[in-house]
């Protein structure tokens, strides 16, 4: 009788020890070795915000190029008396109110493409974060037995942890933190 309850109590004593082992890995290493993978290992944080950046830029379509309107656009057509005309009076379409128009809304455009390309750069950083965050909190039982094992065990979502954060990184909780346009 005293055996029985001898073995019983190291049996669900060591239940317990496992239990709290498999806890303190998936909660508290874990999440930690994952953090560490991401900065020091595949250098996320800088590689994220340069592909944010880049996904920005290419999205991006270019200032629109708007002619402008000199003497030869308009006498150009005339042949050699409208050249001789443009080298005298030429001067005088230089700053005229339509092309001082086409400037200051080029300006504008490009101003705009500047303010998004740089708030989307001010952003990324917590685009990134999230994506660390929600790939611990998605692949918690991975990141436990990969930091239980002493990375023994390395379960996929460990192996493709750079695909994992880029596929977060684009998911809609993600992409919302960002202002992402």
């Amino acid at each position: 009788m005293l055996g029985d309850t001898t073995t019983t109590l190291l049996g669900s004593s060591a239940i317990v020890a496992g239990l709290i082992y498999g806890a303190v890995s998936g909660f508290i290493t874990g999440p930690t070795m994952i953090d560490r993978m991401t900065e020091k290992t595949i250098d996320w944080p800088k590689q994220c915000v340069r592909t944010i950046t880049t996904e920005v830029r290419r999205n991006e379509a270019p200032a629109p190029q708007m002619p402008t309107l000199g003497c030869r656009s308009i006498f150009g057509w005339l042949g050699p008396d409208g050249d001789a005309y443009c080298r005298m009076h030429g001067h005088l379409f230089d700053n005229n109110p339509l092309n001082q128009a086409m400037t200051a809304t080029q300006n504008a455009a490009r101003q705009a493409q500047e303010n998004r390309l740089r708030h989307a750069a001010e952003r990324a950083p917590d685009r990134c974060a999230c994506a660390v965050t929600t790939t611990i909190e998605e692949n918690r039982l991975s990141i436990a037995l990969y930091a239980g094992t002493w990375r023994l065990v390395q379960p996929p979502a460990i192996k493709n942890l750079k695909s994992e954060l880029a596929t977060n990184l684009n998911a809609s909780a993600c992409a919302m933190k960002g202002g992402r346009s």
